[in-house]
Protein backbone atom coordinates (compact mmCIF):
# COMPACT_ATOMS: atom_id res chain seq x y z
CA UNK A 1 0.00 0.00 0.00
CA UNK A 2 1.04 3.55 -0.63
CA UNK A 3 -0.20 6.69 1.12
CA UNK A 4 -0.11 10.19 -0.33
CA UNK A 5 -1.54 13.50 0.81
CA UNK A 6 -1.57 16.92 -0.74
CA UNK A 7 -2.42 20.53 -0.11
CA UNK A 8 -2.79 22.80 -3.08
CA UNK A 9 -4.12 26.22 -3.95
CA UNK A 10 -5.48 25.05 -7.30
CA UNK A 11 -6.32 21.80 -9.04
CA UNK A 12 -7.79 18.78 -7.26
CA UNK A 13 -9.10 19.22 -3.73
CA UNK A 14 -6.76 18.57 -0.79
CA UNK A 15 -6.93 15.03 0.44
CA UNK A 16 -5.46 11.66 1.29
CA UNK A 17 -5.12 8.65 -1.02
CA UNK A 18 -4.37 5.05 -0.01
CA UNK A 19 -3.55 2.94 -3.06
CA UNK A 20 -2.39 -0.69 -3.33
CA UNK A 21 1.21 -0.93 -4.52
CA UNK A 22 0.29 -3.98 -6.62
CA UNK A 23 -2.86 -4.86 -8.52
CA UNK A 24 -5.14 -6.97 -6.34
CA UNK A 25 -8.93 -7.10 -6.72
CA UNK A 26 -9.27 -7.64 -2.97
CA UNK A 27 -7.45 -4.43 -2.06
CA UNK A 28 -9.44 -1.25 -2.63
CA UNK A 29 -8.23 2.30 -3.18
CA UNK A 30 -9.38 4.83 -0.61
CA UNK A 31 -9.67 8.56 -1.25
CA UNK A 32 -10.62 11.28 1.23
CA UNK A 33 -11.14 14.82 -0.05
CA UNK A 34 -11.23 17.74 2.35
CA UNK A 35 -14.37 19.84 1.79
CA UNK A 36 -13.84 23.48 0.77
CA UNK A 37 -15.01 24.55 4.22
CA UNK A 38 -13.06 21.75 5.94
CA UNK A 39 -12.01 22.56 9.49
CA UNK A 40 -9.23 19.97 9.80
CA UNK A 41 -5.86 19.36 8.17
CA UNK A 42 -4.44 15.82 8.11
CA UNK A 43 -0.83 14.68 7.79
CA UNK A 44 0.60 11.18 7.51
CA UNK A 45 2.40 10.06 10.67
CA UNK A 46 3.09 6.33 10.31
CA UNK A 47 1.87 2.86 9.47
CA UNK A 48 0.78 1.17 12.69
CA UNK A 49 0.48 -2.23 11.00
CA UNK A 50 -0.81 -3.62 7.69
CA UNK A 51 -4.35 -2.51 8.53
CA UNK A 52 -3.91 0.87 10.20
CA UNK A 53 -2.50 4.24 9.17
CA UNK A 54 -1.97 6.94 11.80
CA UNK A 55 -2.52 10.59 10.86
CA UNK A 56 -2.19 13.81 12.79
CA UNK A 57 -5.29 16.02 12.67
CA UNK A 58 -5.09 19.72 13.40
CA UNK A 59 -7.69 22.48 13.11
CA UNK A 60 -6.98 24.73 10.12
CA UNK A 61 -5.34 27.99 11.19
CA UNK A 62 -4.74 26.76 14.74
CA UNK A 63 -1.36 26.28 16.39
CA UNK A 64 -2.69 23.66 18.83
CA UNK A 65 -0.96 20.32 19.23
CA UNK A 66 -2.28 17.84 16.61
CA UNK A 67 -4.49 14.91 17.63
CA UNK A 68 -3.67 11.43 16.35
CA UNK A 69 -6.42 9.74 14.31
CA UNK A 70 -6.39 6.53 12.30
CA UNK A 71 -7.60 4.94 9.10
CA UNK A 72 -8.41 1.25 9.63
CA UNK A 73 -8.82 -1.48 7.03
CA UNK A 74 -11.81 -3.74 7.69
CA UNK A 75 -12.86 -6.43 5.19
CA UNK A 76 -10.47 -4.88 2.61
CA UNK A 77 -12.13 -1.46 2.85
CA UNK A 78 -10.51 1.54 4.55
CA UNK A 79 -12.52 3.42 7.20
CA UNK A 80 -11.73 6.83 8.63
CA UNK A 81 -12.04 6.77 12.42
Amino acid sequence: MSVASRQSRSGPADGIDVIPAKRDRNLKDWHHRTPEDGKWRYEFERWDNEDQIVLSAKPVGDTATPHLVAIHRRKNAWLFK
